[in-house]
């Protein structure tokens, strides 16, 4: 019996590859002559969502295959909840600033402003998660096999910048998705930027996350330091470093959550314990950082120690005060080589694409 084949024509918007039952054979738009059996048709472009159709040609006729493809990360975000629990029981909220415009730094008559934080206006494209709460003993237990303590809800401290990226790579892998960060002999090799894993913040995610819609102002609550009298975050309270009032009922670092949210619902943005921000530190890098998605500098300089590169810490910590560093405040920047953990210093997860499933 002699084959019998059809024409198929393939169109996509934008163009793509063509995949036919799992070969090449070209890019769109194109006519191709099928035999009259089932095909398998895939659409292929990077970056974008592969499209697959089952198709029956049919003998001297001609059926039009038209695909719009949808950008990856736009798809994950049409897949992904507003919010998830992770498999370590981390809460996960999804943000889409959609280009909001986000004014990072601060202005110079503000108390405690340094030259590191003249203003910048940048624009966030893209949706990410950001942890509820800073990361706890309890959570990073799971990644040291650490026998845990009695303070397993108070923020884990004492981690360097490597240690943390490593636990977001351990988390990522623990749940199937791919690792940011390329480690190797403890060393950062490099990062995967389309990665749908685990990862600290960028420095101005941390800040949008961190103002909770309340932009411009000189706290994440507003512009007074204790409104009603109340001291509402975790930091120091007299005059540092001899005197400590503990106004706000703890010496040191305070379980995760114990203050209220900020704007976003965000806990524990300001106090507590300095957080890691995946950006290189450099003093003068508001002044040359791109408009959109900035992503920190390529290589760190620090000029009162230029010989230490040094990765961003933000938020501040229990040992700040008005008199001292006022690291609370959103704007406020400090620096830390990268090597070092300090129990001042802790850590929370950002996450980009598709929510993953609890493993």
């Amino acid at each position: 019996m002699e084959e019998e084949y059809g024409i198929i024509e393939i169109i996509s918007q934008p163009e793509a590859e063509i995949w036919i039952n799992g070969k090449l054979s070209g890019k769109t738009p194109k006519l191709v002559e099928l035999r009259t059996i089932q095909q398998t048709i895939e659409v292929r472009k990077k970056n974008f969502r592969s499209v697959t159709n089952k198709i029956l040609p049919k003998a001297d006729k001609k059926k039009v295959l038209n695909i719009n493809l949808i950008d990856e990360k736009v798809a994950r975000l049409q897949e992904a909840k507003p919010s998830y629990n992770n498999s370590i029981d981390i809460e996960m909220k999804l943000f889409n600033p959609k280009g909001d415009i986000l004014q990072l730094g601060a202005k110079r008559h503000e108390k405690g402003q340094r030259a590191n934080e003249i203003i910048r206006k940048v624009n966030l494209t893209k949706p990410f998660y950001v942890s509820l709460h800073e990361v706890s003993n309890e959570n990073f237990a799971n990644f040291k096999k650490n026998k845990l303590s009695r303070n397993g809800n108070f923020p884990v401290s004492n981690v360097s910048w490597i240690e943390a990226a490593a636990f977001c790579n351990w988390l990522s892998k623990k749940e199937k998705l791919e690792e940011f960060y390329v480690i190797k002999g403890g060393q950062l090799i490099s990062f995967k930027e389309n990665s749908n894993g685990y990862r600290l913040p960028t420095e101005a995610e941390w800040e949008f996350a961190a103002r909770g819609g309340l932009d411009g102002k000189k706290y994440i609550w507003g512009e007074k330091l204790k409104p009603d009298e109340k001291c509402i975050a975790n930091f120091w309270q007299g005059r540092f470093p001899n005197q400590n009032t503990t106004e706000d009922g703890f010496r040191m670092s305070a379980p995760v959550g114990q203050f209220s949210a900020n704007g976003y619902g965000l806990y524990d943005m300001a106090g507590n314990v300095w957080e890691w921000c995946m950006d290189w530190y450099r003093a003068d890098y508001y002044g040359e950082s791109p408009k959109d998605n900035p992503k920190g500098p390529a290589t760190s300089f620090d000029p009162n120690e230029p010989n230490t590169a040094k990765r961003i810490t933000r938020g501040g910590s229990f040992l700040c005060s008005e008199l001292y560093c006022t690291g609370y405040r959103p704007a406020a920047r400090m620096k830390t080589s990268p090597d070092t953990g300090l129990s001042h210093t802790g850590f929370r997860l950002v996450a980009e694409g598709s929510t993953p499933e609890k493993k």
